[in-house]
C-alpha cells in the first residue's frame, strides 16, 4: 500500500483491511515521506494479528511506492491497495481465488464502487464513473460487456504473481500519474493473462471540488501522454471541442453556424451529464444538480484535454520522458503496446 499524508484515512482502510473474510499474510505500507502522522498511525494497527511493515519509498509517488512495497513483501502472490478506499469483507479472498483456481492467470484486477458522502460526489460519480455507480444495477452478461478486448487494470485494487511483478519490472517512477496505465501496457505486450474479479469490491472516494477534480482527470491525461498513450475518451473530446470552434469561426461569417454550436453543446451536456444522473437516480433529485452536473463535466473535459496536450508536448520538448519510456519497454515487443485505448 503506497502512502503519502493520509493520516485521517488510515483508520477506516486499516479496520476494513484487519476485518476481511480472509486475511493477508502481512501488509507492507510503503511511506512516501509523509509530513503528517500517516506512519505513526499505521503502527497503531501493528500486533492485531497481522504483521504491518513500514517500508520508505523515496520516489514519493505511488509506483515507487507499488515497487518498494512489492519488494519487500514474501508472499507468492501481491495485492496492491490504496489508502482511503476501503475494502469490502470478501476482497482479498476475491482477489486471491482465481491464482488458486487457474493456472495461467497472471493478473487479477478487482473493481471499485463509487464511495459518496456529498452532493458532488454524487454527480462526480454518476458522471465520471457511470458505469461503476451502477453496478450492481448490471447482469453479469452487461458486466462481461463493460470488459475492453485489450484489459489494462489501475493499480488501486490489483494482484498478480509476484514472478509476474519481476517480469514486468515494477511500476515506472518517473511518471506522477499513469504508472498504472504503463504498467499494464507492458504487461499486456509481454503476454500476461489478466482477469476481472467482479466480486472484489472496494469503496473508491470521490474529488470533493472543482479543483481536485481537474487536477485528477489533468495528471492521468499528461501522464498518458508522457508515456506515449492517447485515451480514446479524451480523443473524442478533442474532436467534438474543436469541431465546437470550428462552427463558432464560422459563425462569424454565417449566423446560424452559432446556433449549431449552442445545440451541439446543449445536447453533448444533456448526454454526458443530465442524461447519466438520470439513469442513475431517474430523475433529477436536487435543484443543485442542475448547475453541478454541467460545471463537473466541463471541469473534467478541461482537465483531460489540457493534460494530454501539455502531456504530448513535454513528450516532444523533453528526451528524459522518451528515454524512460523505451528503456522501460525495452524487454516486450512494441508492436504489442497499446498507443490509442483500446
Amino acid at each position: 500500500m503506497p502512502v503519502r499524508n493520509e493520516g485521517p484515512r488510515v483508520a477506516a482502510t486499516m479496520q476494513a483491511i484487519l476485518g476481511s473474510s480472509r486475511l493477508p499474510e502481512e501488509i507492507i505500507v510503503a511511506d512516501g515521506m509523509s509530513a503528517d502522522d500517516t506512519v505513526e498511525r499505521f503502527k497503531v494497527f501493528q500486533g492485531r494479528g497481522v504483521e504491518i511493515r513500514i517500508v520508505t519509498n523515496p520516489a514519493v509517488f505511488s509506483g515507487g511506492g507499488r515497487n518498494a512495497g512489492a519488494r519487500a513483501s514474501t508472499g507468492e502472490v501481491v495485492i496492491f491497495a490504496d489508502c482511503g478506499n476501503p475494502v469490502a469483507p470478501d476482497w482479498i479472498s476475491e482477489m486471491v481465488r482465481p491464482f488458486e483456481e487457474v493456472n495461467d492467470v497472471d493478473i487479477v484486477c478487482g473493481v471499485f464502487e463509487p464511495l459518496v458522502t456529498t452532493e458532488f460526489e454524487h454527480c462526480v460519480a454518476a458522471i465520471h464513473y457511470p458505469h461503476n455507480y451502477r453496478l450492481n444495477e448490471y447482469s453479469e452478461l452487461e458486466r462481461g460487456a463493460l470488459v475492453p478486448r485489450v484489459l489494462l487494470p489501475g493499480g488501486g485494487t490489483i494482484a498478480m504473481r509476484r514472478a509476474t511483478f519481476d517480469a514486468v519490472g515494477g511500476y515506472p517512477e518517473w511518471l506522477h500519474r499513469a504508472q498504472d496505465k504503463v504498467f499494464s501496457r507492458k504487461a499486456y505486450a509481454l503476454g500476461m493473462r489478466v482477469v476481472v474479479s467482479w466480486n472484489a469490491r472496494i469503496a473508491h472516494h470521490m474529488r470533493n471540488d472543482f479543483r481536485s477534480l481537474f487536477r485528477l482527470t489533468f495528471d492521468y491525461a499528461r501522464g498518458n501522454a508522457r508515456s506515449r498513450f492517447l485515451d480514446r475518451h479524451v480523443v473524442k473530446l478533442m474532436g467534438f471541442y474543436g469541431g465546437l470552434v470550428g462552427l463558432l469561426i464560422a459563425g462569424s461569417l454565417v449566423s446560424w453556424f452559432y446556433g449549431v454550436a449552442l445545440a451541439a453543446f446543449g445536447a453533448y451536456t444533456f448526454h454526458a451529464a443530465y442524461r447519466k444522473l438520470l439513469r442513475k437516480d431517474g430523475r433529477i433529485k436536487r435543484s443543485s444538480y442542475l448547475w453541478l452536473a454541467p460545471v463537473i463535466l466541463w471541469t473534467r473535459d478541461a482537465g483531460a484535454i489540457s493534460g494530454q496536450w501539455i502531456g504530448w508536448f513535454e513528450w516532444l520538448l523533453f528526451p528524459r520522458f522518451r528515454r524512460s519510456f523505451n528503456a522501460y519497454i525495452a524487454t516486450c515487443d512494441p508492436a504489442r503496446l497499446p498507443f490509442l485505448e483500446p
